[in-house]
């Protein structure tokens, strides 16, 4: 099981960090659900599509995500 998480926002509650998107993006985190028995998963933070729109040069980056994304597969 593995994760995208798209914006900041969404990454901070889920991770329960404080760190920026550039300190979060570019690694895989590990997610511990509070559900008993389930195990840890891969979570992968970039960016969010609106942020996308008003920021496109950033497309490389989010590019480069989905690229290490896929090594997980």
């Amino acid at each position: 099981k593995r994760i995208i998480l798209l914006g900041g926002t969404t990454a901070k509650m889920i991770l329960k960090s404080t760190q920026s998107m550039s300190k979060l993006r570019g690694k895989f985190h590990e997610y511990q659900p509070v559900v008993e028995g389930v195990t840890a998963i891969d979570c992968l933070v970039t960016y969010h599509p609106t942020y996308l729109l008003n920021t496109p040069n950033q497309k490389k980056a989010v590019w480069a995500d989905m690229l290490l994304f896929k090594t997980k597969l």
